[in-house]
């Protein structure tokens, strides 16, 4: 699998996170600096991967989720990197080098998968052979729906969205045990529900 040359933070960030293991569960938020290095060193990656259309290298790779997708769920890494702090979520959103980043991650995740991010449909003749289709993943598709809808990208979020539903219409299975509830867990019913709650919390602070 080729590796793409990063800048020093973000090859430094990554080559710490992927040496952490799950003893990792009783540390704390790396903070939001540390997680935009490996959110901005994970899509030169993930450029290589499309690059060369190595679509399996997307799929074979199951530590990137936590900083490519950054979310308020905790991971097999605890709290790492979990955004769950209010002023770290918005210091985050704030920096557009970050949601480009986060943008970028998600619309290349769903090419792999066969999915054109901003026309919201399939893509034309994917490369079934190298591995560009769903892989049977309602986790990483959560993760990264969930990163899209907590950093306020609404456009990118309902594409994720109408995939989900595209799938369905294709009788594919999209449950799984979320770390939070600890609870079998509907893709989209759960994208909904946290919307709802996140609705709740708007209102009952102004």
């Amino acid at each position: 699998m080729a590796t793409p040359v990063r800048s020093g933070a973000a090859a430094a960030a990554t080559s710490r996170a992927r040496a952490a293991t799950t003893t990792a569960s009783g540390l704390s938020f790396i903070g939001a600096k540390e997680l935009k290095a490996l959110t901005c060193g994970q899509r030169l990656t993930f450029e290589r991967w499309a690059k060369e259309h190595n679509w399996w290298a997307f799929h074979s790779n199951r530590t990137y989720d936590p900083w490519a997708f950054p979310t308020d769920d905790p991971s097999a890494f605890g709290k790492m990197y979990t955004v769950d702090d209010p002023a770290a979520q918005r210091e985050l959103w704030l920096d557009d080098e970050f949601t480009q980043a986060v943008t970028r991650n998600a619309e290349l995740l769903m090419l792999s998968w066969g999915w054109d991010l901003h026309s919201q449909k399939p893509v034309d003749e994917p490369e079934t052979e190298q591995g560009q289709s769903w892989q049977d993943w309602p986790v990483r598709l959560f993760k990264c729906g969930r990163a899209l809808q907590l950093f306020h990208l609404e456009r990118e979020h309902e594409s994720v969205k109408e995939y989900a539903w595209w799938l369905k219409k294709l009788g594919v299975n999209l449950l799984y045990t979320s770390s939070t509830t600890r609870r079998c867990e509907n893709v989209v019913e759960h994208w909904e529900k946290l919307e709802q709650l996140s609705q709740v919390k708007r209102e009952s602070s102004e």
